[in-house]
């Protein structure tokens, strides 16, 4: 019980903490998740290219995450996707797929049609499963 309250407690400091993007918005919470019973690496860009490394992408996180580990940080308001990917347990090197991660827009009416930027829907991305 103690260790969930100190994820917790460290993940709201880290939220605190975590200084706000350079494009001056509102920032949009991500929180990185590593599920896993072994350490991984981590890459997240925003961009509109997949994979995640590359040139046409703005890299804002590369990190090892060991096992429960959870980071967060944050990205400007107006980012509705990131591009994540993460290494197998154990290895910095071997890279699985790019995938997107949705977020920071919320949408409305029918068929959510309308949709408005909104930094009270974070990012959760959750690797090591």
């Amino acid at each position: 019980m103690q260790s969930r309250l100190a994820v917790v407690l460290g993940v709201a400091l880290a939220c605190a903490a975590a200084p706000a993007p350079a494009w001056g918005d509102t920032p949009v919470p991500v929180f990185v998740r590593n599920l896993g019973a072994g350490g991984t690496r981590v890459q997240l860009s925003i961009g509109n290219t997949l994979p995640c490394d590359s040139r046409d992408n703005v890299l804002v996180f590369d990190a090892r995450l060991r096992p429960g580990e959870v980071r967060a940080l944050a990205v400007p308001l107006g980012t509705v996707a990131l591009c994540a990917r993460n290494t197998s347990a154990g290895s910095s090197i071997d890279w699985g797929p790019s995938v997107w991660r949705k977020g920071g827009v919320r949408c409305t009416g029918p068929r959510g049609r309308w949709c408005v930027a909104d930094a009270s829907v974070p990012f959760y991305v959750d690797v090591g499963r």
